[in-house]
């Protein structure tokens, strides 16, 4: 059987051949669209597989044995991508990856639909992130069964499929097959999920209250001073007390 570096090497020869002796000059439009929609397919099964090469291996000593400091620095050297590139890949190895339990069998990846999504080529790195992202903001304020709806309503979504929403229920259905959506398509699609499943936002931390809370008092301009600033509901209602007696005084 043939090793896996040596079907890449006949993927790379093949597409070497494409690239030689002004193969792609000669193209009509419509060829033209047809090529770009083949190396679209190519280029998101590339990514897969170097997506699913890391997330399948170890992710702490697999970089140290190919002398990389970490994964970023090992992407960046082994596939000639920026910080950026890197880091976007890093983040997929993230959620597609496949822990393994005691027992030394893969559990399923946190997005499993999506994962497949990805090792199908219907979706690349971009559009994985723009599904996932808004999802991953209220993750722990969904239930189990809201993130797996998201997961399998996302992957419909990639492969072509609408997804019709029922508020009621937080049903989720696909119906027939239809253009494939771009990044932004899903990125949509997971923003209106996240404010189905969880429409009132996080509630505000006590921390952040703490923080911001003060007052500050101007210089003094033209006799008065400017007053600004954030005061709890209990603070604000004796400070309205205490304004008012002093600048409403009775009798």
């Amino acid at each position: 059987m043939n090793s896996t570096a040596e079907l890449l090497d006949r993927v790379i020869a093949d597409l070497d051949t494409v690239l030689s002796d002004d193969a792609l000059a000669g193209l009509s439009d419509a060829d033209r669209v047809t090529v770009l929609q083949g190396a679209g397919a190519v280029f998101r099964r590339a990514e897969a597989v170097i997506v699913e090469t890391i997330a399948t291996g170890d992710a702490a000593d697999f970089p140290h044995s190919a002398g990389c400091r970490g994964l970023n620095e090992l992407l960046q050297r082994a596939v000639s991508v920026d910080v950026r590139g890197a880091s976007r890949v890093d983040r997929v190895v993230d959620l597609v990856r496949r822990p393994v339990s005691l027992a030394g069998e893969r559990m399923p990846a946190r997005w499993s639909e999506m994962r497949l999504a990805l090792l199908d080529g219907v979706v690349g790195v971009a559009g994985f992130l723009a599904a996932t992202g808004p999802i991953e903001k209220v993750w722990d304020r969904l239930t189990v069964d809201q993130r797996l709806a998201a997961d399998v309503a996302l992957a419909g979504c990639a492969r072509g499929h609408g997804v019709v929403v029922d508020a009621d229920d937080e049903g989720l259905e696909a119906d027939e097959p239809g253009p494939a959506p771009t990044p932004q398509d899903l990125k949509a699609l997971a923003e209106d999920l996240a404010s189905m499943f969880d429409p009132d936002g996080e509630e505000p931390k006590d921390e952040d209250s703490r923080r911001r809370r003060g007052i500050t008092i101007g210089r003094l301009t033209d006799g008065v001073h400017a007053i600004r600033g954030y005061l709890t509901p209990e603070v604000a209602a004796q400070l309205q007390l205490i304004l008012d007696a002093i600048l409403n005084p009775k009798g």
